[in-house]
């Protein structure tokens, strides 16, 4: 992801939330 590699797989799940 754009934050971090933890949050990479979590990334896109933000941008929809967002």
């Amino acid at each position: 992801g754009r934050t971090s590699q933890a949050l990479c797989r979590t990334d896109w799940f933000s941008i929809i939330t967002l």
